[in-house]
């Protein structure tokens, strides 16, 4: 499965493409952790002539709220985030 995030950049701020670019440098940045720890970054680009930017990732797996949350499932949630705080990167959706 596969789940796109898009900006009409005809309405959205200047800050929404910014924000959009800079996860996908982020996404570069993790590429060694895509696909086991986080979603796998399948393209980004300019659709409509500049009019809508998008980006494309895989989804690895359920929503958590949908899931009763075992011990060992949170600790490898936190061994996962801790592999991309290493690398400097603070994640703001958590």
């Amino acid at each position: 499965m596969i789940a796109l995030k898009s900006a009409d950049l005809s309405k959205a701020s200047l800050y929404v493409l910014e924000e959009m670019q800079k996860e996908v440098e982020i996404y570069k940045d993790l590429a060694n952790i895509q696909g086991k720890y986080i979603p796998k970054l399948v393209c980004y680009r300019y659709y409509e002539g500049g009019m809508s930017f998008v980006i494309s990732l895989t989804i690895i797996s359920t929503m958590l709220s949908d899931q009763k949350i075992m011990k060992r499932q949170r600790l490898k949630a936190i061994k996962e985030l801790e592999a991309i705080y290493k690398r400097g990167i603070l994640h703001n959706d958590i």
